[in-house]
């Protein structure tokens, strides 16, 4: 596993976490139980080295970020969809 931190992905936090973690604890809290088991079950172990998570993943870890900036008032700006499935996120997130 890396050990090089990134920040959270909670619309404005600048928290550093490991690599392997989507929140920082704080944040991860607020995710719902079913959407945090999603993330889960898609995760394939060192998906965050080699940087290619799954679609499943993708959408999974997009609900959670767009449920949290919900709660938060806060707009998302990153879509993992987007960014490791531009040609198919659309059609799988309608």
């Amino acid at each position: 596993m890396s050990e090089v931190a990134h920040a959270c992905h909670a619309v404005g936090c600048s928290r550093q976490i490991p690599p392997i973690l989507l929140f920082c604890p704080a944040h991860w809290k607020l995710v719902p139980q079913a959407i945090r088991f999603r993330v889960f079950a898609a995760y394939k172990p060192g998906q965050e080295d080699r940087k290619d998570p799954s679609l499943l993943w993708c959408i999974a870890a997009d609900d959670a970020v767009r449920y949290v900036a919900k709660l938060e008032g806060r707009e998302p700006t990153l879509s993992f969809a987007r960014v490791y499935y531009p040609k198919g996120a659309m059609a799988a997130t309608r």
